[in-house]
């Protein structure tokens, strides 16, 4: 798992290998992780943007704007890390989101010699493009920790969005760049033995249901039949 030394460019061979080791080290088995439970086993500290705006006084809006609109930040004393997160995101934003900011720590991204200096998502000193760098490492990992391609391999029938989000938890968007990168992510775990997470995880892939497709198409005939009704003034049974 070697690391790159040209620091803005990006080394997602790194962040996708780092996802697995994490979820094999994390002794995962099912999803949506327990990612509180993490936390708490590494004393990672977590809270979220609506305690942090109590305990200032200030309203979220305002606290929300101090952070450019950032869904969450990471940050690093020298002993430990703090994670704060916007708690008024839907569940699965809330999810990957934290995931995000774990994938900074595993990826020793706030801790490495060089590293750019970041308040949220504000830079303060270093180089731009290392922070985008950053960025792009972390939703990485992110993605390949709430939706291993592994499992997905293991997944026997045709797979969509809507499924990933029912099977994993995660939004529609995380789910549609989940199926976009699979071939990427795929390539970048060639070198990987994919037996132990497959077996951690053999009783969650047993309990998957199969997408329900002729169901699916006939609540999108209801729906193309109500839409065509709001046309008619007159409805003749």
């Amino acid at each position: 798992m070697g690391r790159n030394t040209n620091k803005a460019e990006r080394n997602y061979k790194f962040a996708t290998e780092m996802a697995y080791k994490f979820l094999i080290d994390e002794n995962i088995t099912s999803f949506p992780i327990d990612i509180f439970k993490i936390t708490k086993k590494h004393k990672w500290s977590i809270t979220t943007f609506e305690q942090i705006a109590n305990d200032l006084n200030i309203s979220y809006e305002m606290l929300k704007a101090s952070l450019d609109d950032a869904w969450g930040t990471v940050h690093y004393n020298g002993i430990n890390y703090a994670i704060a997160y916007d708690n008024m995101l839907c569940k699965g934003a809330q999810y990957f989101t934290i995931l995000h900011e774990i994938g900074h720590i595993v990826l020793e991204q706030l801790t490495e010699e060089g590293c750019i200096k970041i308040h949220a998502n504000k830079i303060i000193s270093g180089d731009p493009e290392v922070y985008k760098k950053m960025e792009d490492e972390a939703n990485c990992f992110a993605r390949n920790v709430a939706a291993p391609i592994f499992l997905l391999d293991e997944i026997k029938h045709s797979l969509d969005a809507k499924y990933l989000v029912d099977c994993f938890k995660i939004t529609q968007k995380a789910a549609k760049t989940r199926l976009d990168f699979t071939t990427t992510d795929r390539f970048y775990l060639s070198d990987i033995n994919q037996s132990e997470l497959i077996y951690n995880c053999s009783n969650f892939l047993s309990k998957l249901e199969k997408p329900d497709f002729l169901g699916e198409i006939y609540h999108q005939v209801i729906k193309d039949i109500d839409k065509r009704l709001c046309f008619n003034t007159t409805v003749k049974i």
